[in-house]
């Protein structure tokens, strides 16, 4: 389960295929002019986008470019290594997770804070996978904290 299972192995090569096929983003993107289509993929995130912010995903997800970009970042994903290395960070590290996440599960901080010497881990009640377009302000608020606790930025930085 979790970053290392087989859903994680497979994410990179089905990306591959995905990536190398140029029709592929192409089909991706006229499904997504379907506005039904790109929001039944944001109500899988668990995150409550408004309008605009859905509107921009829906002209992201019918642009194939915007496709086949994705496809390509996905199929250069490689999480083995990062997964073999995250015992060896010494330094603080915040995991974020909104508790309505559904595509990545909260108990995935978790299982992530196992491999790290010195993990802070946040639950965000009611956020889901794009808490940071949900609540950019509770966010970057939660990241400055962490950096003023941990020297990064002075006391009273924003």
């Amino acid at each position: 389960a979790g970053f290392g299972g087989p859903l994680a192995r497979a994410v990179s090569p089905v990306a591959r295929f995905l990536a190398l096929n140029p029709l592929l983003p192409r089909f991706f993107a006229r499904r997504a002019r379907d506005p039904a289509v790109v929001d039944r993929l944001l109500e899988r995130t668990g995150s409550r986008l408004d309008p605009a912010a859905a509107g921009f995903y829906r002209r992201l997800a019918a642009d194939p470019d915007q496709v086949a970009a994705a496809f390509g970042m996905m199929a250069g994903w490689d999480l083995e290594p990062l997964l073999r290395d995250l015992p060896r960070l010494k330094v603080p590290v915040l995991l974020v997770a909104g508790a309505r996440d559904g595509m990545v599960p909260a108990r995935q901080a978790g299982e992530t804070a196992r491999r790290l010497a010195r993990p802070e881990i946040v639950e965000l009640a009611g956020l889901g996978h794009l808490a940071h377009e949900e609540a950019p302000d509770r966010i970057a608020a939660l990241i400055a904290a962490a950096a003023v606790r941990h020297g990064l930025l002075p006391e009273g930085a924003p």
